[in-house]
């Protein structure tokens, strides 16, 4: 099975969002792409969010009954901070022998992935579809690239 995860605060979810997965699921042959709203997102620290409970509700409202789609409460059920590193932890011990996952990013965000917590674990537990944002320079976009597959990541692009 592959299964993409799409990860993000979900502040609100928007057509963006819902647009951008499936064309991730259709360009990378995915089963699904599982929605993971963050709970207690560590880079948005003093910053006013939407309870994580309300971001789900409005996520799995927006989703309905959208085949390959689905929503995990995962990351909102977490009382501290949520790292992808942790979330793929507990996916891993959940999945299917040999199931595969991509964690879904926008380009801008594949510059940062060298800073999560963990990184270089997170690069061995999945591997990334980073979409193009505007606003997203090509030139950042190929150096970012080539930076985190010499780290080790595998990126599609």
């Amino acid at each position: 099975m592959r299964t993409g995860i799409f990860g993000g605060t979900f502040d609100p979810v928007h057509n963006g969002h819902l647009i951008c997965a499936d064309a991730v699921r259709k360009q990378l042959a995915l089963d699904k792409v599982v929605f993971v709203p963050a709970g207690v997102p560590p880079h948005k620290i003093g910053r006013r969010i939407t309870p994580a409970q309300d971001r789900l509700a409005m996520l799995r409202a927006a989703i309905g009954e959208r085949e390959g789609f689905a929503v995990s409460d995962i990351e909102c059920r977490r009382r501290n901070y949520t790292y992808t590193y942790d979330t793929l932890i507990e996916l891993r011990r959940t999945a299917d022998a040999g199931e595969e996952f991509f964690w879904i990013i926008g380009a801008d965000t594949l510059a940062d992935v060298f800073n999560w917590y963990r990184s270089a674990d997170v690069f061995r537990l999945c591997a990334f579809a980073a979409m193009k944002r505007p606003g997203c320079h090509e030139t950042v976009f190929q150096q970012s690239l080539q930076k985190a597959q010499e780290a080790g990541a595998s990126v599609f692009g």
